[in-house]
């Protein structure tokens, strides 16, 4: 179970921006992307109202000679450990309770849960929350926030039933842990021994050059390396990079060096890829003439299975009508008679030429069920080779278009080095195993 804590401190009105995240600047430990999980229940304008006028209405109340308080000791926040599940309703219970015990008057309370920092590519989240209260009584205009009025047994009974409200562990006793809280403002003091060093970025650094070596990567890459090595060196000069933030840049700096180098394809010449392209050409067309030839395959079979089976059938059926011809003469007037040949009409002629169209008719049948199974075939083979044909045109197409986004990239890259001739700024690179270093020089 997460243990409950409870801690008053003094703050300026400020801090009502920092709790509704109205402030112009926030603090390094806050992390916007995750802020929508925030809840306010009061916007730093009002509680500033109401900051003010409790003042202004407990202070006319000060008779006599009683001192009156500064408006700018009237403020304290109390900052308390929460639950991922805790709600406004368990907070406002909390506000209610110290309000009773202490005299205060509750003015904002505010859930955050966009502070912590980053373990890799996880956010480990500081659950908490903000309560604000006005110190003076607004009866009397007394300050409630005073040493006689908040014993050490008060606020450890407060520890108690701050636990109980919310639901979680009671912390262990300050008197015997000796364990004092941090606020925001030194949350990276207490993680000093999580902070990177310059060690553990020069070992870093040393294996992204040696990804680099590997990827035959380009004066430009080295360059934006050593530029990044030089901003995380000032970081960590500077205390403000933690060991967890540092693997973090240089996770996405390895993510760029592991994808292919635009370089390591320009190298590629324009003559390269026309040869490519070319080589393809020459497929297509061969693709093409193989297409054209089954074409006319399939029509000349059609065509040739059609005249040999009307051949055979004409020529058997020529030689059994010649057969059955016989010679007759014929009277075409008194004196005048001319022979002329009339058909056999007997039963066999008529049975003959039956069968011989009967079988003419099978044949033709067998064969045009062969030339459908061909036809199919031929026809199958054909769409096969017409889609191949179509990916070799759409893989020309594509390669048509890597080569000019190739050619538009270096084109910029040459136009990036012509600036920089220009402006007379020469970018070298020392190879010097673990020393490599750009260096920036004036011709």
């Amino acid at each position: 179970m997460a243990k409950s804590s409870i801690n008053f401190q003094k703050v300026s009105t400020h801090s009502f921006k920092h709790n509704d995240r109205t402030e112009d600047k926030t603090a390094k430990t806050v992390f916007s992307e995750f802020s929508h999980l925030n809840i306010c229940d009061t916007n730093s304008k009002t509680a500033y109202e109401n900051f003010n006028k409790f003042y202004d209405d407990a202070v006319s109340k000060v008779t006599g000679r009683t001192r009156r308080a500064k408006r700018e000791n009237t403020l304290i926040e109390a900052s308390v450990n929460i639950k991922p599940n805790t709600t406004l309703e368990d907070l406002k219970i909390l506000q209610k309770h110290i309000e009773k015990e202490f005299g205060f008057t509750g003015l904002q309370i505010a859930i955050h849960r966009d502070e912590g920092h980053f373990e890799k590519d996880k956010f480990i989240t500081n659950q908490h929350a903000h309560l604000s209260f006005f110190t003076l009584d607004k009866n009397t205009g007394r300050q409630m926030f005073r040493v006689e009025h908040i014993s050490k047994e008060k606020l450890s009974n407060l520890q108690t039933k701050t636990a109980e409200i919310l639901n979680m562990e009671r912390g262990v006793d300050a008197r015997i842990s000796k364990r004092k809280r941090l606020d925001h403002k030194t949350y990276k003091a207490v993680k000093k021994e999580e902070l990177a060093k310059q060690k553990d970025l020069k070992t870093e650094i040393k294996k992204l050059r040696e990804q680099l070596q590997e990827q035959k990567a380009t004066r430009q890459d080295y360059a934006e390396l050593e530029q990044l090595n030089r901003e995380l060196k000032e970081r960590i000069r500077n205390k403000d990079l933690t060991i967890a933030e540092l693997q973090h840049e240089l996770e996405q700096k390895s993510k760029i060096v592991d994808s292919i180098s635009v370089a390591d394809i320009l190298n590629q010449s324009d003559t390269d890829y026309e040869n490519v392209i070319n080589e393809l050409k020459t497929q297509n067309k061969l693709l093409e003439d193989k297409n054209l030839a089954l074409n006319k395959k399939i029509n000349s079979r059609a065509n040739m299975s059609d005249l040999n089976t009307n051949f055979e059938l004409e020529q058997e059926l020529e030689t059994h009508i010649k057969n059955n011809f016989e010679t007759v003469e014929v009277k075409t007037g008194v004196l005048k008679s001319e022979k002329r040949k009339y058909i056999k009409p007997t039963n066999s002629f008529f049975e003959k030429t039956i069968d011989i169209i009967a079988k003419g008719y099978h044949s033709l049948k067998a064969r045009y069920e062969d030339l459908k199974e061909r036809f199919a075939e031929l026809k199958q083979d054909n769409q096969k080779l017409t889609d191949e044909n179509i990916k070799q045109d759409l893989y020309i197409k594509e390669l048509r278009q890597d080569n000019t986004q190739l050619k538009n990239k270096l084109f910029a890259m040459q136009q990036k080095h012509k600036k920089a001739k220009e402006q007379d700024i020469d970018y070298g690179i020392d190879f010097t195993g673990e020393n490599q270093q750009v260096r920036k020089r004036r011709k």
